[in-house]
């Protein structure tokens, strides 16, 4: 008997299209990438969409649960494509207050609000907040029974943008981008919503632009920092055919490819083509990260970068020549630096061993021998 997932294993388990497609990828991101990421870099996002569960409710009841979600996917979509990062707040996190973080607060079709809410976007709106919103809101009660006076908030025209009119056909242009009048629909979206944030001062850390100019139309973008400022973007081509592309990052930085393993030294700008199945996670840094060093404390190994940054050591272990991965493992700095203890056993045999050290962001390596009695 076996166990197959189509996705990922074939029968005889090899690995399917897909898998194999992805297994370079698959390999950076367990070898140090992943780690790197996750643990290190957060969004930090000005922006928040508002995630109301009884405004779902409500769509639902008047048969429109379909635009609902696509508004909300509509607003995803646009964010990633512009490169802003953003996050959902949910009703109750509203009605406890809006972090100091946040310049703008999305509504998408937000019919249904407490009265509770009203008073935090209020006091939002007091504090030189600004909104944005698609559709009516706070029409109707959190239990969505119809309001005598529909809500309104005293917000001045600079710091609020109405959309009365509900348009969702943005997602349904992006699947066909290279379409004239998808590209249109794609540009004219983009624009007004890119304009109201800028309005409101929020701009995108991060710009791609064609060989001609214009604005990548449905490239997914995503940026992130880690606490000490340096940037993560990560970029994935949409359904447009491949095409030359001009990144441009707004400052120098030491900048360097994930994906690609390239350094492009100290640079605000570079070229790249963007093209389905060819990702790119860029890290722009202060500083260069540097050789590491290490230094044998009995069995401890000290590991240190001439530059305080958080960043991951990809640790390899050989014996006697031979690859040894069982000890391989992701060690994380915490400005710039860590200790492990080693993996050896009572059981492991005399050889001699090599670890290499190699940091990922920079490529940088570093080897340790020693002999295990």
């Amino acid at each position: 008997m076996g166990f197959h997932y189509k996705s990922l294993v074939n029968p005889d388990w090899t690995l399917s299209k897909p898998a194999a497609d992805n297994k370079s990828h698959l390999e950076k991101l367990a070898n140090g990438v992943g780690k790197l990421v996750i643990n290190n870099y957060k969004e930090n996002p000005e922006v928040a969409i508002l995630y109301s569960q009884a405004s779902i409710r409500r769509a639902f009841i008047e048969n429109r649960r379909d635009q609902h979600r696509e508004l909300r996917s509509k607003f995803i979509d646009l964010f990633r494509n512009l490169a802003i990062p953003f996050q959902f707040i949910s009703y109750e996190q509203l009605e406890n207050g809006i972090p100091g973080n946040f310049k703008v607060i999305v509504l998408a079709d937000a019919k249904a609000l407490s009265d509770k809410e009203l008073k935090s976007l209020q006091d939002f709106a007091n504090n030189n907040g600004k909104i944005y919103a698609e559709g009516e809101f706070g029409t109707h009660q959190a239990n969505c029974k119809i309001r005598n006076t529909p809500a309104k908030l005293n917000i001045p025209a600079q710091n609020l943008k109405l959309v009365s009119q509900i348009d969702t056909q943005y997602c349904k242009a992006l699947e066909y981008p290279q379409m004239p009048e998808n590209a249109a629909i794609i540009e004219r979206e983009q624009k007004q919503f890119q304009d109201a944030l800028r309005n409101f001062g929020v701009t995108a850390p991060f710009v791609a632009l064609t060989n001609k100019g214009k604005p990548i139309r449905d490239a997914r973008i995503f940026t992130k920092v880690d606490r000490q400022g340096n940037r993560f973007v990560g970029v994935l081509a949409g359904n447009a055919p491949a095409q030359d592309v001009n990144a441009d990052f707004g400052a120098e930085f030491h900048v360097y490819d994930l994906v690609n393993s390239v350094s492009y030294g100290k640079v605000s700008q570079i070229q790249l083509q963007l093209a389905q199945g060819r990702p790119y996670a860029f890290v722009l840094l202060k500083s260069k990260p540097g050789k590491p060093s290490c230094n044998l404390d009995n069995d401890k190994v000290n590991v240190s970068l001439p530059t305080a940054i958080d960043t991951v050591i990809r640790c390899t272990f050989e014996a006697d020549g031979i690859p040894y991965p069982p000890y391989s493992r992701n060690l994380a700095l915490n400005s710039g630096k860590a200790t492990f203890k080693l993996p050896f056993t009572k059981f492991d045999r005399q050889r001699n061993w090599k670890i290499t050290f190699r940091e990922i962001i920079g490529g940088e390596s570093e080897t340790l021998q020693l002999q295990r009695p």
